[in-house]
């Protein structure tokens, strides 16, 4: 079993009670028609021009407009999934651009439909998380050039605070509308829903909320590195200035939602990411990056937040992510650093220190792999890692995997394959791979199901599928090294 490695899975299954996915409704449902009325958001600005053969900053050729997913009109697909693979919650964000055009407006069709998906998952055994800004801003608060360039981001817009508030409130006033409720459960139609008609419309649909997804991008990526709306490079005191208005905007988020919608029985909490940071600059960057950049500032004293939430995807060396060091295995990702599952356990223990008496949830981890020959392992040996943190002492309650099923991922399109799975393949059964394989989604079910399911076998179970994963591994590194010493 992989020489000594063993696994206490005891206080895992104990602990960590929320094992789901994690979705972008953006990017899960993104606009597909390549008219102007189509972009309601910067981002979906950038994707309507592009599909337009426009100048857009999507870096890949224009994506086919069919390949492009439809979450909204295929709900059961995702949460029948996702209940195969045996995970247990749902995350996916309001896309409030779409809800919301502009401080006045709000579609009470589309806040309909969000309800529908929260009801399925409920059915269907989840626990919803919602996200409440997951990078796109409205295009109405965007200043657009002549040359058509944007010259200013909605952060700047003196109005942001109140557009998010306006839409954030009318938001809670649906989801507390039992008629609402009512009407989406039986536009659904589906008898079990019905026969728990009364359960649901007693309770709190959401018990579970991030306010705004990974701010380090929206700050860094935006006004330092010139790569997300609104492109602006260099812009240091701009950059700055967003920084606040981003923690203002997720302290107004917390105080209406829990003074208007849930108080004590709904847990809210911000979502930071970041990579696990090695070599002699690690301590600089890490403390740059991580704590001073986003943890230390964006939670102060820790009064606006019930939880803390953290993304991690990879490792570096040195500032650059881009760039690949030898000796280390990379994702499909051209912008990110190298895998290292291990830095789950780092970094979670470091979180755990600053706020030791605030739960932890992995918001989002995982990795493009349009083979299907690395990720199975990784995806494993990440649960094994935050095993590990639990065992060390982490208050670790939640994991979410990005992504069950492809979708747009911002600047690379729908070119990089973190999905496990395709929106087409929903429908099809799952097979399992031979005795000497395992794919991605037997990956994550061996995993959910040691910990949400236990009995007796289960750490044997997830330590021979462990192995059988890293063989695989093995296999497909040793391949690339082989081509690239063939190239050099």
């Amino acid at each position: 079993m992989d020489g000594t490695i063993t696994i206490d899975l005891r206080a895992a299954q104990r602990q960590l009670r929320q094992i789901g996915g994690a979705y972008s409704l953006f990017q899960a449902n993104p606009p597909r028609t390549d008219s102007d009325p189509g972009a309601k958001s910067d981002w979906g600005r950038e994707l309507v021009r592009k599909l337009n053969g426009l100048s857009s900053h999507i870096l890949h050729d224009k994506p086919d407009a069919a390949e492009l997913p439809q979450m909204l009109s295929k709900m059961p697909l995702y949460v029948n999934r996702s209940k195969a693979l045996g995970l247990n919650a749902f995350r996916f964000s309001f896309e409030f651009c779409e809800l919301s055009p502009s401080i006045g407006e709000f579609n009470n069709e589309l806040m309909l439909e969000y309800v529908k998906l929260i009801l399925l998952a409920r059915l269907t055994g989840h626990e919803p998380m919602v996200t409440l800004h997951h990078y796109t801003n409205p295009l109405s608060l965007v200043r657009i050039g002549p040359d058509s360039k944007l010259t200013a981001g909605a952060w700047e817009h003196p109005e942001i605070i109140g557009y998010l508030r306006f839409v954030l409130r009318r938001a809670i006033s649906f989801l507390m509308n039992k008629d609402r409720i009512r009407q989406a459960i039986r536009e659904l139609g589906i008898p079990e829903l019905q026969a728990r008609e009364e359960e649901m419309v007693s309770r709190r649909l959401v018990k579970w909320f991030v306010t705004i997804n990974e701010p380090i991008m929206s700050v860094s990526h935006s006004y330092l590195l010139g790569l997300y709306p609104p492109f602006k490079k260099g812009a240091l005191g701009k950059m700055l200035r967003v920084r606040k208005t981003i923690r203002d905007a997720h302290r107004m988020m917390y105080q209406e939602l829990k003074a208007l919608y849930g108080g004590s029985e709904i847990q809210v909490g911000m979502a930071y990411n970041g990579a696990y940071y090695q070599g002699l600059s690690a301590p600089i960057l890490h403390w740059l990056c991580n704590k001073w950049g986003q943890v230390s500032y964006f939670e102060g004293d820790g009064s606006f937040s019930d939880f803390l939430a953290w993304q991690y995807y990879f490792a570096q060396k040195g500032p650059n992510s881009a760039a690949r060091p030898e000796g280390h295995v990379y994702s499909d990702h051209s912008g990110f650093g190298y895998m290292c599952p291990e830095g789950i356990f780092h970094l979670l223990k470091w979180l755990h220190g600053l706020y030791p008496k605030k739960p932890i949830i992995v918001t989002e981890f995982g990795f493009a792999d349009e083979r299907d020959r690395i990720r199975p392992f990784l995806i494993m040996e990440t649960f094994r890692w935050m095993v590990e943190a639990i065992n060390a002492g982490v208050p670790l309650i939640g994991a979410y995997y990005w992504s069950p099923v492809q979708n747009f991922e911002w600047l690379e399109a729908m070119k990089q394959n973190f999905g496990i799975f395709k929106e087409a393949e929903l429908n099809l059964p799952l097979i399992p791979r031979i005795d000497t394989e395992i794919s991605s989604w037997e990956a994550l079910k061996t995993s959910s199901d040691a910990i949400l399911r236990p009995d007796s076998y289960s750490a044997q179970r997830f330590l021979r599928n462990r192995m059988v994963a890293k063989r695989r591994f093995n296999t497909e590194v040793k391949r690339r090294t082989n081509a690239k010493n063939q190239t050099s």
